[in-house]
C-alpha cells in the first residue's frame, strides 16, 4: 500500500480512536418530573410541563433521532449519542406519560 494511502486512511479513522480513547459518557434520564440528558461536555434537561410532545424521526440512513417539541412550538433535539435504542425509549417515554410521534423517513 502507498503511504499517502495508508496516511488517508489514517486521517479518516483519526475521530472514531479519539472516541475510543476518551471514552465519553452519554445517557438520558426520563422521569415524571423532567427528562434530563448529558452527551460529552454538553448535558440538558426540560420539564415535564414545558413538553408537548416528543417526535421520534426515522432517518433515510435508519437511526432515530428524538426532538422535544415544547408547549411554545420551540424544538429542543436530544442528542443522537445521548439516546438508547428507539423502542427502549419509546416505551420508557409512554410509561411515565409523555406523548409520543413517529415519523418516518422525514427530510425536514
Amino acid at each position: 500500500m502507498a503511504p499517502w494511502l495508508a496516511m488517508i486512511v489514517f486521517l479518516f479513522t483519526l475521530p472514531a480512536v479519539y472516541d475510543l480513547i476518551s471514552a465519553r459518557a452519554s445517557g438520558i434520564t426520563v422521569n415524571g418530573d423532567q427528562i434530563a440528558w448529558y452527551a460529552g461536555k454538553r448535558d440538558n434537561s426540560v420539564a415535564a410541563n414545558l413538553i408537548d410532545h416528543i417526535k421520534l424521526d426515522t432517518r433515510l440512513d435508519l437511526s432515530v433521532r428524538c426532538t422535544l417539541v415544547l408547549s411554545s412550538g420551540q424544538k429542543v433535539k436530544v442528542p443522537f449519542e445521548a439516546c438508547p435504542n428507539h423502542r427502549a425509549l419509546e416505551t420508557q417515554l409512554q410509561a411515565h406519560g409523555y406523548v409520543t410521534r413517529r415519523q418516518h423517513f422525514g427530510f425536514v
